[in-house]
């Protein structure tokens, strides 16, 4: 029997998708927000971080590979800080259950371990703050891609977009966010001192052109650098959010970072 015009046009088409990316993460089963136990919820959730973020990382570093296939030892910054947020999230969920058989402790230091890799990796470039205020160029700044197991730059300027703004401000952001929860990831007075000059390098190159979230520069592609409001806006939020902050968290003796008056001004 031959359909009609119109039933054929009012049946949804067939979505065909082959070779998606996302095809390891069918077999995951994601939980419906509407179903299970508040445990239950939470440890699936679990086992995706843990198959998909825990057991990459760096047992040196903390920090994640960019690549999990082969033998890539690079790490980006920004990845390894969304990884470390997803395992805060979830640590910040399992604080809601009295018994979390030691996931709190896991989900939150495997956090720690990935920021303070960061941070490891920012110190052993210190000297380049100093001549990127001075200096704001793309040869200048700090490297946005480290060894994974080291720590170590890999890439040069000319080899790679190194010049992210975005991505020291996200550090800045999530060391506040961080911290604010309870977390303890500054140690000592030497770490405050160069978290603060870090702050000062973001407030005085925030409106640099750089390289961007993706990397590319110029939407031309073609290797220079170029004005990015997420970049702008990530340093103007990071700013905020530091601007007299205890970095030693609430139950230590205060160590604040603050802003210079001329951002105040610019953004009040």
């Amino acid at each position: 029997m031959a359909r009609s015009p119109g039933a054929a046009a009012s049946s949804p088409p067939a979505l065909l998708r082959s070779g998606s990316v996302y095809e390891p993460l069918k077999s995951i089963h994601l939980p419906r927000p509407d179903h299970g136990t508040l445990w239950d919820r939470l440890d699936r959730y679990y086992g995706i971080v843990k198959a998909t973020l825990l057991r990459y990382q760096s047992p040196t570093t903390g920090l994640f590979p960019t690549k999990t296939c082969g033998d890539d030892q690079k790490a980006k910054v920004h990845d390894s800080l969304y990884c470390a947020a997803a395992a805060w999230a979830l640590a910040l969920a399992y604080r809601r259950l009295d018994d979390d058989q030691g996931r709190t402790h896991e989900l939150e230091h495997s956090a720690v371990k990935c920021m303070r890799g960061v941070l490891y990796c920012y110190m052993r470039q210190a000297d380049k703050v100093q001549q990127f205020k001075q200096d704001p160029r793309p040869t200048t700044c700090l490297h946005s891609i480290f060894h994974v197991r080291t720590g170590d730059e890999l890439l040069t300027c000319e080899e790679y977009g190194h010049l992210q703004i975005n991505a020291v401000s996200l550090y800045l952001l999530y060391l506040v966010e961080m911290t604010s929860s309870g977390l303890q990831i500054i140690y000592n007075t030497d770490e405050v001192s160069f978290i603060q000059n870090l702050v000062f390098c973001v407030e005085r190159v925030y409106r640099v052109p750089d390289f961007g979230v993706w990397e590319r520069g110029s939407k031309y592609n073609n290797g220079s650098t170029e004005l990015h409001s997420s970049s702008v806006g990530l340093a103007k939020a990071a700013l905020e959010a530091i601007n007299g902050f205890n970095l030693f968290g609430s139950q230590v003796r205060e160590a604040t970072t603050d802003v210079d008056y001329f951002f105040n001004y610019v953004f009040n």
